[in-house]
């Protein structure tokens, strides 16, 4: 019986638009949650 090897490998490069797509939904989470902290903060001094 002979055994085949698979090679696996990662195109790093073509992850990278992927990987800056998520950082930038990341950041506009962070901005709208700071937002929104913000604001409640604001109703809070009230």
């Amino acid at each position: 019986m002979t055994q085949q090897r698979t090679i696996h490998s990662v195109d790093y490069a073509a992850m990278v638009p992927l990987l800056v797509k998520a950082m930038q939904e990341q950041q506009a989470e962070i901005d709208r949650l700071r937002s929104e902290m913000s604001v409640l903060k604001a109703q809070a001094r009230k």
